[in-house]
């Protein structure tokens, strides 16, 4: 049974189990829809990538994954191989029209539906703050990455402050752990999979 469809994207067969909290984010963003979302948050999003991607250049070998994808921005403006996962399906159908270079799968960043170290690095942008249990999706991000892979993520100034932020990465023995506030957004972590 193969796990892509015919539009190339990952099959879960519509399974996506979540709780009421899940749910109310998900229908948040699938309201707003692809357009309204890139006019909200398109612009504020752009030095993110270029700061994510001076600490942790794609590798290139494997695929890399952007957590919480949204519309596919940053897919689109890095290319390369790329799996995009985000809960809203209004989002991912915008993201399907923008990035010809990457797969789509509508899933929980709590729960990644991969097998272990199968990405080179891993992205995540303003997602953090959105999820139930973030240690367990930065948990999950670290199972799903190679060895010495990075993952990058960034949170929101307005629900971390920078102790709590960088608390969250206690709970995985990353190496290589960097922490930035260059944006005036967001807080950047980027860390090595040991």
């Amino acid at each position: 049974m193969s796990l892509v469809d015919q539009k190339g994207d990952i099959d879960t067969g519509g399974l996506i189990p979540m709780g009421t909290a899940k749910k109310e984010v998900r229908d948040h963003y699938d309201e707003q829809g692809g357009a309204v979302y890139d006019a909200r948050y398109g612009m504020e999003q752009l030095p993110k990538y270029d700061l994510a991607l001076q600490l942790a250049p794609i590798s290139g070998d494997l695929p890399y994954l952007d957590v919480g994808c949204g519309t596919g921005a940053f897919l689109k403006q890095v290319g390369g191989t790329a799996i995009g996962i985000d809960l809203a399906s209004s989002l991912l159908a915008t993201a399907r029209q923008k990035a010809n270079n990457a797969n789509f799968i509508q899933g929980d960043a709590e729960a990644l539906p991969f097998r272990k170290a199968i990405f080179s690095d891993i992205y995540c942008f303003t997602v953090i703050q959105n999820i139930l249990n973030p240690m367990i999706a930065l948990g999950e991000m670290a199972r799903v990455t190679r060895r010495r892979g990075q993952v990058v993520v960034t949170a929101t100034r307005k629900a971390f402050t920078s102790e709590v932020f960088e608390n969250l990465f206690d709970s995985y023995p990353w190496t290589g752990l960097i922490f930035s506030d260059d944006d005036p957004y967001d807080l950047v972590a980027c860390a090595s999979v040991g």
